[in-house]
């Protein structure tokens, strides 16, 4: 399996986790005044939240695919193709849930150093 983000290749141990936490349905349900319920539906073509995460002990990503990850997220509006595995999916940074990129060192330092390695938390929505 791979996943890339267009030309960067990420960490094959990252984990998808809200992989099963959307429905690709939406439905409001109102009471109407002479007691009935009218419930409104519609399939979602879009916004389906993709984040992923590193572990303890997997997942992690350098210094310079860090660096190159925050400046595809820099870039307001920018869409990108996430690809994981035989999935491909056109997705923006999730900014509306900031960070859209968190990266914790695995090595604390004032001063990162280039050959260092972060666990991350990337947030993206498919469209």
């Amino acid at each position: 399996m791979t996943i890339l983000l267009d030309s960067i290749s990420l960490p094959v141990a990252l984990t998808w986790s809200d992989r099963d936490a959307w429905q690709p349905v939406a439905q409001t349900a109102r009471q109407t005044l002479d007691g009935g319920l009218a419930v409104f539906h519609q399939p979602l073509t879009a916004g389906r939240p993709i984040t992923l995460i590193s572990t303890e002990s997997s997942g992690w990503v350098s210094r310079q695919t860090l660096d190159a990850l925050h400046a595809l997220a820099s870039v307001p509006g920018s869409l990108h193709t996430l690809t994981l595995g035989t999935q491909t999916f056109t997705v923006l940074w999730r900014h509306d849930d900031p960070p859209a990129i968190q990266a914790e060192p695995l090595v604390a330092r004032i001063t990162p150093d280039a050959g260092d390695w972060f666990r991350v938390t990337l947030k993206f929505t498919a469209l």
